[in-house]
Parts: structure tokens; C-alpha cells; sequence
């Protein structure tokens, strides 16, 4: 995405999750009233409530480490030690994000990161000394909001390899549209909405190879040539 500036109310609307909107509308009200600790612990709420929800959705499409990790963090709410296990959880969630689901890049794990590492600093002032006692600013504030929204809670679960088999395995489908424009209102309730560029990228380039190089029946070679142009107009820049 080529984005100079999102507006706070767009950032709202883009929250996926409605949980994890709230939390966003809660983090938005804060920094507006200058309360920018509070947004920043409000912002990160939002990303543990969104990566459960994806949880949530990705067990409900089969996924098994999805399915084990949900049953990880409610044995954990049930047991007697969950402050500090729960703590764990939410801090490998950065981790958990980037290299069993592909849900984030590896450049976009060191913005959640540190948006955890800030909230800690708001949350906890013991961690700091009384003399010079953590100062948020606007500008960290609204970088957490931005980076938790375009990072993750406006995409949806499926992000890395597994979104590109899904997208490949519906072109190849007969149902598959041959109409650029419902190719496009397709793709919008795929893993192509909100995607990141380098999803973008591997099935243009994917496509393309296959146009070029590869023999393909007249029916299969017209719906890739509909989700090429399909793509094309959700993202002209990243396609070109």
C-alpha cells in the first residue's frame, strides 16, 4: 500500500474485527483528549483481540496450529497462574504472527514488537524510574495506531503461503469468474483484500509466468486473464 496519511475515523472503519474496532474507537478517543499512554495501551489490546479473532476464523477453516494455540490460551484463562502465562502468550504473539501464519512481514513484526514494548512502558510505570517516568508522544501514538490497523486488523487471516494456494486453487475453478469486474468483487471478500504487496506481487507474478510460459486450456487461460485485470484494478501500483 502507497499511503502518506490515513485519517484516524478511516482507521476505525477499516478494524475487521468488531471487538477489535472497539478497542481501536476507545485508542482513537485517548489520543484526541491527549491521553496517548492510554491510546497506546488501547491499541495494543486491539492487536491480541484481533489475532484471536484470526485464530477463531482460521480453526474454522481447519487450521490445526490455529485450533492448538486457541485451546492453549483457555487453558491458560483457567488456570492458576495466568497472569504471567498470559503475559508469555501475548508476547510471542509478534512472533507466532510472523512464522506459523505469514499473517505479517518480518519488518512489520518489529513494528508490532515494539508497540508491545511501548504498551509495557505505559502500562507499567515501575519498569521506569520516577525521575524520568515514560513520555508518549502523538507522533509514537498514532505510528502504534497506524502500524496495528495496516499491519493487522484491517487484513484478513490468511495472509502468506497458504493464501497464495488459496487464490491459485480458485482461479483453477471453473466457478471462477471470466468478467474482470466480478473477478474483482471476488477477490474483495478473499485474501486479496487488504493484502500485503508481497501477496500481491507473487500472484501477479505467478500469473503472469503462467500466461507466458505455461500451456493452459482457453477456458483456465481466460480467468487468469480476468483475475490478472482483477487485481490490476484493486492494486494499479503494486501490479505495475
Amino acid at each position: 500500500m502507497y499511503e502518506a496519511f490515513i485519517d484516524l475515523d478511516e482507521l476505525i472503519v477499516r478494524c475487521r474485527d468488531k471487538l477489535s474496532r472497539k478497542f481501536i474507537q476507545e485508542a482513537v478517543s485517548c489520543y484526541r483528549a491527549g491521553a496517548f499512554r492510554s491510546c497506546i495501551v488501547a491499541t495494543w489490546n486491539a492487536v491480541v483481540f484481533d489475532f484471536l479473532h484470526k485464530l477463531r476464523e482460521l480453526e474454522l477453516l481447519g487450521d490445526r496450529e490455529a485450533a492448538k494455540l486457541l485451546e492453549e490460551f483457555d487453558n491458560l484463562r483457567g488456570s492458576g497462574k495466568q497472569f504471567k502465562e498470559l503475559w508469555q502468550f501475548e508476547s510471542s504473539i509478534p512472533e507466532i504472527a510472523l512464522t506459523k501464519f505469514e499473517l505479517i512481514s518480518t519488518v512489520e513484526k518489529s513494528d508490532i514488537e515494539r508497540l508491545f514494548e511501548d504498551r509495557s512502558r505505559c502500562a507499567h510505570p515501575s519498569m521506569t524510574s520516577l525521575e524520568e517516568p515514560f513520555e508518549a508522544t502523538a507522533e509514537l501514538a498514532r505510528y502504534h495506531l497506524r502500524s496495528a490497523v495496516t499491519h493487522l486488523l484491517e487484513r484478513p487471516p490468511v495472509q502468506g503461503r497458504a493464501a497464495r494456494e488459496r487464490i491459485f486453487q480458485d482461479i483453477k475453478s471453473e466457478y471462477f469468474p471470466v468478467d474482470p469486474e466480478l473477478a474483482t468483487k471476488y477477490f474483495q471478500k478473499s485474501p486479496l483484500a487488504r493484502a500485503r504487496f508481497v501477496l500481491v506481487k507473487d500472484v501477479v507474478i505467478g500469473l503472469t509466468k503462467s500466461l507466458l510460459i505455461e500451456e493452459r486450456l482457453e477456458d483456465e487461460r481466460s480467468r487468469q486473464f480476468s483475475a490478472l485485470n482483477a487485481i490490476s484494478n484493486m492494486y494499479p501500483q503494486e501490479t505495475r
